[in-house]
């Protein structure tokens, strides 16, 4: 749009258009699109605009304008060439979940992807908990990604934690995030 508003999202929507997915996409945006939780979801082939090229398009909605990707898991997401695409770019922009960019909702029984295999899901399957998991997803998409560690540290904790980082032989403990040991 040149000159006009540029939309931002609280979420890019990955899912394959071609399965059962879709009737998933159109009760979430129905949903959470709404009263009280009034989010804005771009969502491929609703929000595509005509003469774009789609993958690009979407790789650019993903990286510069979506806080977040939800990714609908199903059968039919493990067919779908352009889902798999999406998944991989969202990844890359945020591995090992750090940037909290890639939201995983299982809708319906799947094998899981192996990138995003190590994230906890929102569970859409189990009946029992689907009124739970609507304002579950909504306080994960209103979350800031890259949270201070001051908003849920105590001013001690947060002068431990200076302490420690100060610290020369604890941190080359941990320089990868795994605690090593020397043995003699």
């Amino acid at each position: 749009m040149e000159g006009g508003d540029t939309r931002y999202y609280d979420a890019f929507v990955i899912y394959n258009p071609d399965g059962n997915d879709l009737k998933f996409v159109k009760e979430l945006a129905n949903k959470l699109e709404a009263p009280p939780y009034n989010l804005k979801f771009f969502i491929p082939w609703r929000d595509d605009l005509p003469g774009e090229s789609r993958y690009e398009a979407s790789a650019h909605m993903i990286a510069m304008r979506c806080r977040r990707t939800l990714v609908i898991l199903s059968q039919d997401f493990l067919k779908s060439a352009a889902a798999d695409f999406h998944l991989k770019f969202a990844h890359c922009l945020s591995p090992g979940g750090r940037g909290r960019k890639v939201v995983p909702i299982l809708v319906s029984k799947c094998e899981v992807p192996n990138i995003i295999r190590p994230l906890s899901y929102v569970d859409f399957v189990r009946p029992e908990v689907r009124d739970w998991s609507w304002p579950r997803l909504h306080a994960v998409l209103k979350r800031p990604q890259h949270p201070n560690p001051r908003d849920y540290n105590s001013e001690v904790e947060m002068k431990e934690l200076i302490l420690d980082a100060g610290d020369r032989s604890t941190r080359s403990l941990w320089s990868t995030g795994v605690l090593t040991t020397n043995f003699p």
